[in-house]
């Protein structure tokens, strides 16, 4: 048994897996049924198709990465953004705390 290898074109979420662009995945893996839109192929196939990503991400794409202390306030928002949170107008004293509050 063999697979179409895909690569996903764009970064979506789904049932609490989240792809990221350049993620490689068999063809008929659930995730991508109904998205095939989202995917391009690579023109690789795979001897067996197993549910779940065919090359894990790199580790430093598992979530976003801290800013160092003195970081700008940008920095500080996307981080506060990428944990979920809301950046507002606060100060950027004012996000690392919300950071830290908020797990990061």
């Amino acid at each position: 048994m063999s697979a179409e290898v895909v690569r996903a074109d764009a970064a979506f979420s789904v049932g609490g897996v989240v792809v990221c662009p350049g993620d490689l995945y068999a063809a008929d893996d659930p995730i991508v049924k109904g998205r095939e839109g989202l995917f391009s192929p690579v023109g690789v196939r795979v001897r067996a198709s197993v549910p779940g990503p065919v090359v894990a991400p790199p580790p430093f794409l598992d979530g976003p990465v801290r800013p160092a202390g003195n970081a700008s306030r940008d920095e500080w928002a996307g981080y506060v953004v990428g944990l979920g949170g809301d950046p507002g107008d606060l100060s950027r004293d004012a996000l690392r705390d919300l950071a830290t509050e908020l797990g990061g």
